[in-house]
């Protein structure tokens, strides 16, 4: 292999080594890691169109789909089509279709996001966290120390938790940030599939 051929690869094997490492907080002059529910940065999957998601230590990529979101604002989550831009509404608009920048859905609204089989899925909010054996004596003070709020245990054990985050990228974030803390057993977004038609 020619030495242009392995340098190509070099730029994205250090910015996943980099996203790899997590979210680091400086303050007074000293580094600390950032807890899972602080403010880092934000997954902007609108202006690349990709998604990460970390997936039992897997980071895979999912596709925004330009053209569809789910509405989680009622009782029955709808699947629309994604109001277009106004620079292509109107009269012959659109020559440069696909390369404005989305705006974000509103609040309960979560863009429909595609795995690699192209399956569709959205996220209505909520975080599905496996708490580790040495948190089963008091889940709730674990969850409020790893600085997420409990919803409600999913098993009778109470090992299994959703935790609260709005619908949308949000929650994917807050996946992610779960995961790489290392404080859970597993984590996984709430996520929400159509239904198939039988």
């Amino acid at each position: 292999m020619n030495r242009s051929r392995s340098l190509r690869w070099l730029a994205p094997a250090a910015l996943l080594a980099f996203a790899a490492v997590g979210p680091t907080v400086f303050a007074a002059g000293q580094a600390r890691e950032a807890s899972p529910a602080q403010a880092a940065p934000k997954a902007d999957a609108s202006a690349s169109g990709l998604a990460q998601w970390l997936d039992n230590g897997r980071r895979r990529t999912l596709r925004v789909d330009p053209d569809w979101v789910v509405d989680f604002r009622d009782s029955k989550p709808r699947l629309e089509r994604r109001e277009a831009p106004a620079s292509r509404a109107g009269t012959g608009a659109g020559t440069g279709a696909g390369t404005e920048k989305a705006a974000p859905p509103p609040a309960g609204i979560s863009p429909v996001l595609r795995d690699e089989s192209g399956a569709a899925r959205a996220l209505p909010g909520g975080v599905i966290v496996r708490l580790r054996d040495a948190d089963l004596a008091d889940p709730r003070k674990a969850l409020a120390d790893a600085g997420v709020d409990a919803l409600r245990p999913i098993d009778p054990e109470e090992r299994t938790w959703l935790v609260a985050s709005p619908a949308g990228l949000e929650t994917l974030s807050l996946a992610n940030r779960l995961n790489e803390s290392g404080r859970f057993e597993s984590v996984t977004p709430n996520w929400w599939r159509p239904r198939a038609l039988k």
